[in-house]
């Protein structure tokens, strides 16, 4: 069987906490099985790819090549290598993979999280867009768990994976634990996740029953950024390391200033 899935670009608009509140409990009714993630983007245009689909090999200001699916095996199993001398062991694949993504490597994951204020704060907070709209999506999971991608039994390699799916991983830092982390992982990292809709794909290899795009003016991103540090969602306890403590004690400077830097 294909899973149908839907697909709405048009959401409602996020003008704060509470807004996006009302929109997350409305998406968690018990009409509407199957659990709820959430991706802040800070740029609505921006569409759903992950790192490795949409960066470039660059050197000098100048975009030497798009990376390849052989530049990303060739990344993951280098940095198994040169990780070899920090843990004392080799990773297996899953364990490089959510490594890589913890210190930005290149991969093919796209990072969810179950809380909407993580997501709300992602789309809010990286000063160079404040003045951008940006999005927040949403994906609901399929209800069945017959088709799951389970990381601990596995013996399917990353690079293998077919389809869109979604992935659970074992939290291996403070910072994925904090941000409530999940993944989808894709097959093919260079297509833009809203082209999937709404044919989606056999059942086995897809595991997303709905999408949806929600919009958060360039106005708001402010007011949203003093909202959610009154609740303590900030660089700071997202990022729980000191690279974390430096740059959020950077962005409340520049934030404050009121003269983000473009």
């Amino acid at each position: 069987m294909t899973c149908v899935a839907t697909y709405n670009r048009d959401g409602e608009s996020i003008n704060g906490i509470e807004s996006l509140m009302a929109i997350a409990r409305r998406l968690s009714t018990v009409n509407r099985p199957g659990g709820i993630y959430f991706r802040g983007q800070a740029d609505a245009e921006w569409g759903l790819r992950p790192s490795i689909g949409r960066l470039d090999v660059r050197y000098g200001g100048r975009v030497l090549a798009r990376y390849t699916h052989d530049d990303e095996r060739n990344l993951l199993h280098r940095f198994r290598r040169h990780t070899y001398s920090h843990l004392n062991r080799l990773l297996n694949e899953w364990e490089a993979l959510f490594l890589a993504r913890h210190h930005f490597l290149p991969v093919r994951l796209l990072d969810w999280s179950s809380n909407p204020l993580v997501a709300l704060y992602g789309a809010c907070c990286e000063t160079e867009f404040l003045g951008r709209n940006a999005s927040i999506w949403s994906i609901r999971r399929v209800v069945s768990e017959e088709n799951d991608l389970n990381v601990f039994t596995t013996s399917l390699s990353p690079v293998k994976v077919k389809g869109l799916k979604i992935l659970y991983p074992y939290y291996g830092s403070p910072r994925m634990a904090a941000q409530s982390a999940v993944f989808t992982i894709h097959e093919d990292p260079w297509r833009d996740m809203e082209s999937y809709f709404p044919h989606g794909l056999p059942d086995e290899h897809f595991d997303v029953a709905e999408l949806v795009r929600f919009e958060v003016p360039a106005s708001v991103k402010r007011v949203c950024l003093d909202d959610l540090e009154r609740l303590g969602i900030n660089h700071r306890s997202l990022y729980p390391d000191l690279d974390g403590i430096a740059k959020g004690l950077w962005q409340t400077i520049v934030l404050r200033s009121g003269n983000p830097i473009s």
